[in-house]
């Protein structure tokens, strides 16, 4: 299947998950960004990371129920990208190791939280690292 057609498919699933959530002023900007990132001093990282903007949907494989915390499927945006991981923004907070499935225009990713970080009301900032990729449509 082409990739126009997979982005297709993509933008009919977005339409069943509005955002849930508003994006803080200071991250606007930074959505506005491409090419990439610059690494704070004394980090060292495996890979570059580069700044991205898009949609993507969160699912979420390992629930809490033992702290009765559901997580439905819902929309987020991706902030950042590199070749082991990403940051997106949710409604939701999940929890490190938590296991969760984004789904991206071309691809699925499952992915484990390594981090998750409050940036608004309502708004969480989670960092992953993926565990694999596949073709999704």
């Amino acid at each position: 299947m082409s990739s126009e057609a997979d982005e297709l498919i993509f933008e009919q699933q977005l339409k069943q998950y509005p955002l849930k959530f508003v994006v803080p002023a200071f991250i606007t900007q930074e959505l506005k960004k491409r090419g990439v990132m610059p690494s704070p001093q004394n980090e060292t990282r495996g890979a570059a990371r580069f700044y991205c903007s898009g949609h993507v949907i969160v699912k979420c494989e390992e629930p809490m129920s033992v702290l009765g915390i559901q997580h439905p499927t819902a929309r987020g945006i991706v902030r950042n990208v590199s070749k082991s991981g990403m940051s997106f923004l949710s409604a939701f907070q999940f929890y490190p190791c938590q296991k969760l499935t984004l789904s991206l225009p071309i691809s699925e990713a499952l992915v484990q939280v390594v981090r998750c970080n409050q940036v608004g009301k309502g708004c969480f900032d989670i960092g992953v690292r993926v565990v694999r990729y596949s073709t999704c449509y």
